[in-house]
């Protein structure tokens, strides 16, 4: 591919990589946080459609379904009224159970899988599978699984839900070739929507379609082969986060474990301090609190125990006395009138009161470790966090030293720090951290110097530990920003070639093919990434999209009713469905799938501006009003599509004068 000639073409791909290089960064982890920030910002049952990987053949068929994701959203209310319409039978039962088994009714649940178990044998045995698994009888739950997969050999989900019950009882060596299974089916139903790494003119693919089962499986199958001491865990581990951030966690851990088995002390305190940041979630509320360091909050329960708690809310009684949600105290009253409860990193608590200079001090929260900082407005949502510690404990208390106060450091004060330690046994997690701060740097300088120092750094760590994948990913955001774009595919390509089991590559290269308008070789990526991943969805999305660029617009409907009839539920899809429509004139049967999708869609702020558009062009004015202003009024709207919000509330104001 040769550099584009035009400068439009040029700055299109500047902003997809602007936004790549945001991504990339905290992508893999290792963004120091802000200068002078406060803190740093057993296998798990995947729940399954309670469908077959068929299209659906019929409107119950399709209620049915749809009350199983509103209750998987948690929207129960919207799918006990689903199910009530709904006529008697197998896939309704299937449907009632899942509902049950989300609200706390397993005996109910396990009696509807019963009954439609002679109707759709491999659905009910896997669900009741899920069942048993969940309730802790392993033993049951695999001969709940191996009976689905005698009705259904392909059954994907079946395949993982035995490694994982097989693993739990102790098999983990006949558990390897059903997660084997598993990636090589890749079945299209297991697709969720996670947001994109970028937006743009590609609407499209602002909400990117991941494959949750390929992650959940590369994950265990890795913790499995690492368990066993098999090759290939710290790939298999490696690729797992780019398709669910929520797995993050947990493969860092791993990585963690795997690098300190080879003796790599520094590649393992990198990984570890990856994992302990991404287990802190940032909520905001100043009375979430989390501990960042070894220890606990020493929380007295109502019997009298003292509990070490690691992440908790703060509360406060009529009387004044500090507790925390689940009723454990302190020994800590607020005077009267006081408010805004403040936190500091030691624990201390402080208060303000009327007409007071300073906020006072009211007493201090008990910690099992003075090494430990309190964090305010974050939780910690991974409990392997403290395990994490204990493992940096191990590697020396120089270590954990170091990863504990990094986060409270500056910039600045960072850099002189770990500079000298690029060298030395510490090196990988020196190197990517300085690549981080610089790059940081470079973000808000726009300094070239900087943007340099950060390529070097990654350069450094690829030569000395060439088995790392992200130093490739960092390198090729850096050839973006560098408008170096030949670079950036041959690394991105480099990558996708060496390791089979990534996806990100493939998606990173798409998108920017298609930024520069490349639509000849964005289309071979695409053939390329479907020969891996024959199921998966983004590459068939992306497809559609450059048809549709193309002006191939007929071509590019028909294909995304393939990927349709195929995902039904892919809201993406559906999007861009109407789009065409659009543009070849279907005015009815767009405004039928936009109504439609007011009521598939949990967050339908874009429905509601292209529905109300659709109207307003169709000259019905009052109808138009009313859903530009529910539109205006969703959070979402404002946040995702600030342009798009803005010409509505014009047009709005256009409209109310037309009226008057």
């Amino acid at each position: 591919m040769t550099e584009p000639a035009g400068l439009l073409r040029a700055e299109r791909a500047f902003g997809l990589c602007a936004r790549l290089g945001c991504l990339l960064s905290l992508l893999v982890l290792f963004s120091a946080f802000p200068a002078h920030a406060e803190g740093p910002p057993g296998p798990q049952v995947l729940p399954s459609p309670a469908r077959t990987s068929s299209p659906l053949r019929d409107a119950a068929t399709r209620q049915a379904t749809r009350a199983v994701l509103w209750a998987a959203r948690g929207d129960l209310e919207r799918a006990r009224r689903v199910l009530a319409t709904l006529p008697e039978g197998p896939r309704t039962d299937l449907a009632r159970g899942v509902l049950a088994e989300i609200e706390g009714r397993r005996a109910e649940a396990a009696r509807l899988y019963r009954r439609a178990e002679h109707a759709l044998p491999a659905e009910a045995a896997f669900r009741r599978g899920n069942l048993a698994l969940q309730d802790g009888q392993p033993a049951q739950a695999i001969g709940h699984f191996r009976r689905a997969l005698r009705h259904s050999p392909d059954h994907a989900l079946a395949h993982y839900h035995l490694a994982l019950a097989l693993e739990a009882h102790g098999q983990a060596e006949e558990a390897l070739p059903h997660l084997d299974r598993t990636l090589e089916l890749d079945p299209p139903q297991t697709q969720q929507l996670v947001r994109a790494v970028t937006r743009g003119r590609h609407a499209a693919l602002e909400v990117a379609p991941v494959n949750l089962l390929r992650s959940r499986a590369l994950l265990t199958r890795g913790r499995l082969r690492l368990a066993l001491g098999r090759p290939g865990a710290a790939e298999d581990l490696q690729a797992s986060p780019d398709l669910a951030a929520g797995e993050a966690s947990e493969s860092l851990f791993l990585l963690g474990q795997e690098a300190l088995s080879r003796g790599d002390v520094g590649e393992a305190a990198l990984w570890l301090q990856a994992c302990l940041e991404t287990s802190l979630e940032p909520t905001g509320i100043p009375t979430d609190l989390a501990v960042w360091g070894p220890g606990a909050i020493m929380v007295r329960q109502p019997d009298g125990r003292m509990m070490p708690v690691r992440s908790l809310r703060l509360g406060v009684t009529p009387s004044g006395w500090l507790v925390d949600q689940r009723g454990g105290t302190f020994g800590i009253r607020l005077p009267e009138g006081s408010y805004d409860l403040q936190v500091d990193r030691d624990g201390t608590l402080r208060v303000w009161q009327p007409e007071a200079v300073l906020p006072r001090a009211v007493g201090r929260l008990p910690l099992s470790d003075d090494q430990a900082h309190v964090l305010s407005g974050f939780r910690e949502r991974d409990p392997r966090a403290l395990a994490a510690w204990e493992l940096l404990h191990s590697l020396g208390s120089d270590t954990e030293n170091l990863v504990r106060i990094l986060p409270f450091m500056s910039a600045s004060d960072q850099i002189a720090l770990l500079a000298p330690m690029a060298e030395g046994p510490m090196a990988p997690l020196a190197q990517a951290r300085l690549a981080a701060l610089y790059f940081g740097r470079f973000q808000a300088s726009r300094r070239m110097e900087d943007l340099q120092e950060a390529r070097r750094r990654w350069q450094s760590l690829r030569r000395s530990h060439p088995d790392l994948q992200f130093p490739a990913l960092n390198l090729a955001t850096i050839a973006l920003l560098d408008r170096q774009f030949d670079e950036a595919t041959a690394l991105l390509t480099g990558l996708r070639d060496a390791h089979s089991a990534r996806t990100l590559p493939d998606t990173l290269l798409i998108q920017l093919l298609m930024a520069l308008g490349e639509w000849d070789a964005a289309l071979q990526a695409v053939e390329e990434a479907r020969q891996r991943t024959p199921n998966g969805a983004f590459p068939r999305l992306a497809r559609v999209e450059i048809l549709a660029a193309r002006g191939q617009t007929s071509q590019a409907l028909s294909e995304t009713e393939a990927l349709l009839s195929d995902l039904p539920d892919l809201l993406e899809a559906r999007y861009l469905q109407v789009r065409l429509l659009g543009r070849m004139g279907s005015v009815v049967r767009q405004q039928a799938e936009l109504e439609d999708l007011l009521e598939s869609d949990p967050a339908p702020y874009r429905t509601l501006r292209m529905l109300g558009s659709l109207l307003d062009r169709l000259g019905r004015t009052s109808q138009a009003l009313d859903l530009y202003r529910r539109y205006l009024a969703t959070p979402e709207a404002l946040v995702y599509e600030t342009e798009e919000w803005v010409s509505v509330e014009v047009r709005v104001r256009e409209l109310r004068e037309t009226i008057r």
